[in-house]
């Protein structure tokens, strides 16, 4: 994947005078450790800019609830089909997802040009100590690292 083109945004000005000039559906990925906070911020642009917003985790527990041995690819596969969904009627769909490897990253991109749509990743770098104290501190999550 070529990240030559990659843009910094230190602050939601910055963030917003870049969005409101994108004219594509675009699908934005949420990339970061456990616990880097992916949800918080996928919510808060999802909340700000009025985007669609679907999660690995809330999709995982309303499936898990039906099928305990659910699988990663049913969940994303799901999560994909509502983004199609989403991006045909000409919206941004923000994707809150666990991003195992590149090669998620890369299915995703896949899918993205497939359906015609931008595809734009959102990369949260945390620092390994913060993560660790959110993974001790958050008592719901079972993930571990």
């Amino acid at each position: 994947m070529d990240y030559s083109k990659s843009k910094v945004f230190t602050d939601i000005d910055s963030f917003h005078k870049f969005i409101v000039n994108i004219k594509n559906p675009t699908l934005f990925l949420i990339v970061g450790l456990p616990y880097s906070g992916k949800s918080f911020i996928s919510k808060l642009i999802s909340t700000t800019f009025n985007i669609p917003r679907v999660s690995f985790d809330e999709t995982w527990q309303k499936l898990s609830k039906y099928n305990l041995d659910i699988s990663w690819e049913a969940v994303n596969n799901n999560n994909l089909e509502y983004c199609k969904q989403v991006l045909s009627t000409g919206n941004h769909v923000i994707l809150d997802t666990y991003t195992r490897n590149n090669k998620v990253r890369e299915l995703i991109n896949k899918f993205s040009k497939n359906i015609g749509v931008n595809f734009l990743i959102i990369y949260l770098p945390t620092d390994i100590n913060i993560v660790k104290k959110r993974h001790k501190d958050n008592k719901l999550t079972p993930t571990s690292i």
